[in-house]
């Protein structure tokens, strides 16, 4: 049956180049199999996103760099387990091989791992370092045995097969779907239930986060208003502190308190609008 498949591989300027074209000349030749590519030193978070959202895919192949549960972009940036596994489900793809090294990596509830099966994304990453012969005879042998039919369990198991005895022929890992759940799917009542409460949950937290994140990493416009602000109390507090100053506002009581109380009024409404502008830049 036709198989069609997204191919993803950046190249990184700071690391050595990939068999890429090798690999994507094989899995080329292999009958049945359609291929779209998102390759280069360009690919970015927004290209991949594109293109998932612009073709219908079966299968999304990763084949870059990797380390530690990381998926490596050429701009020395990341692509995030929640945000692929978000934007893939979204594709309406089932099935992701991550052909990077040691993708499988990493602890807690946050690697590719956990995020994309708990999804109902069926998962096959690197659990160490893999050379390029064994990932591209790998992901080859995988897609010849999709395209022919073959389950995905036995499929990763041809694959395997095709390293025979190497180092890292172990490499390949197989993390099952958890749920299989389609984007926009009716769920029964309780999983519907429960998914919708973690949804609640997360959007919660991640509100959470961003209030704590905009207070420790201000945006310069936010920053800015804080300093002049800040510039006027200190005006004010130095101006009113010298004698011969302090004596031409306050010659009249009413006067240099009315001074102090517009003073004190344009920091608070300076200092108001750093709030403002915080909450607009979000």
């Amino acid at each position: 049956m036709p198989l069609r498949v997204l191919i993803v591989a950046p190249e990184h300027r700071t690391l050595p180049r990939l068999a890429q074209s090798s690999e994507l000349t094989r899995i080329s030749d292999v009958r049945g199999v359609y291929t779209e590519i998102v390759i280069g030193p360009l690919v970015t978070l927004e290209r991949i996103q594109q293109r998932l959202r612009r073709m219908r895919s079966d299968v999304l192949l990763w084949s870059g760099h990797g380390s530690n549960g990381r998926l490596l972009l050429p701009d020395d940036s990341e692509a995030e387990p929640r945000w692929l596994a978000s934007e893939v489900r979204l594709a309406g793809i089932h099935t992701v091989v991550l052909a990077a090294c040691e993708s499988a990596a990493g602890r807690g509830l946050n690697t590719f791992t956990e995020v994309l099966p708990a999804a109902g994304i069926n998962t096959i990453a690197m659990s160490v370092e893999v050379s390029d012969r064994s990932a591209v005879d790998y992901n080859v042998a995988l897609l010849h045995a999709l395209v022919n039919g073959e389950s995905l369990r036995e499929a990763h198991r041809i694959g395997r097969e095709a390293l025979g005895e190497r180092p890292d022929a172990n490499a390949p890992q197989l993390y099952p779907a958890d749920v299989a759940v389609a984007p926009g799917a009716d769920l029964p009542g309780d999983y519907e239930e429960t998914l919708r409460n973690l949804v609640r949950v997360q959007i919660d937290h991640n509100r959470r986060l961003d209030r704590i994140e905009q207070r420790m990493f201000p945006p310069w416009q936010v920053r800015l208003w804080q300093a002049i602000a800040a510039l006027v109390v200190v005006t004010a507090i130095v101006t009113f502190s010298i004698t011969e100053t302090r004596l031409v506002f306050f010659s009249d009581v009413r006067v240099g308190v009315l001074l102090t109380a517009m003073a004190l009024a344009l920091a608070g409404s300076l200092w108001r609008m750093s709030e403002i502008t915080r909450e607009r830049i979000k």
